[in-house]
């Protein structure tokens, strides 16, 4: 007769969060014998509170490129105007080049007068000239060359950067921590599939009855804890370990193997 009686209390929402049970065998036996509609519940939870700090961080370098980076990016941008296939130059002597800030290397060249033809031999990813728009550098895609007859009419000013800026991080302010969450779930939903159809498969080894579908994706839903916590260490520090989705993989895998193991019935 099987002796892992499972504990007689609905498992703790709050301790999963905290990582305290994933390593408490009598917890897992809980969240498969009585955690109905728990594993939705805690992924949903979870990636809440992840994308707090996530949001906090993103925000932040927001504020940055809008009052920091782009005054300096944008503090002598000319007035650019496109009619008949022509581009004209208003305000700065050319060429004229827009330099990176924060790496002090130019990115892009605006020259109407014939000087500037080509980027050949030059470091800078784009260059507008009289007649056309050629951007390179977009490996491992070829050097695009746009004519400007693809162009009715255009109009460009510091002004009209800085009105566009202004909205888009209105936007993003707005838009950012619902389409992060949204996303992340998608995204996460793979990996809690991965890991439930592994616990299914896995509990069923040698022909046992094994585990029901609701308790392994429970099961795959809590696996990705410890995941989901040190990835949003390692994106909050800016660095990424070599191999990390695979490492996280098999972490999550063998977290779930354990679990599954813990939950079976055990023989005297």
């Amino acid at each position: 007769m099987a002796h892992d009686t499972p504990p007689m209390k609905a498992p703790s929402l709050y301790a999963a969060l905290l990582l305290f049970p994933l390593l408490n065998g009598g917890y897992w036996r809980g969240v498969a014998r009585w955690g109905s509609g728990f594993g939705i519940l805690y992924l949903h939870v979870m990636l809440l509170i992840v994308w707090v700090p996530l949001t906090v961080q993103g925000l932040r370098l927001l504020d940055r490129v809008e009052h920091e980076y782009a005054p300096k990016v944008l503090a002598d941008f000319p007035e650019i105007i496109i009619h008949g296939g022509r581009a004209r130059v208003r305000g700065v002597e050319e060429p004229w080049v827009m330099v990176d800030p924060q790496t002090d290397l130019p990115f892009l060249v605006v020259d109407t007068t014939g000087e500037v033809t080509s980027l050949k031999g030059r470091t800078e990813s784009a260059l507008l000239t009289k007649t056309e728009l050629i951007v390179t550098h977009l490996d491992p895609l070829p050097t695009q060359v746009i004519p400007l007859t693809v162009v009715d009419a255009f109009f460009l000013n510091r002004a009209l950067l800085e009105e566009l800026l202004d909205e888009m991080s209105g936007f993003v302010r707005w838009a950012f921590f619902p389409m992060a969450f949204t996303l992340s779930i998608s995204y996460r939903a793979g990996f809690w599939a991965g890991f439930g159809l592994f616990a299914y498969l896995y509990s069923r080894r040698g022909g046992a009855e094994g585990l029901s579908w609701g308790a392994c994706g429970r099961f795959g839903a809590l696996a990705l804890t410890p995941i989901m916590a040190v990835d949003t260490v390692f994106t909050l520090a800016h660095w990424t370990p070599p191999l990390w989705e695979l490492v996280s993989f098999g972490a999550g895998g063998a977290l779930t193997a354990w679990a599954v193991r813990q939950s079976l019935p055990r023989s005297p």
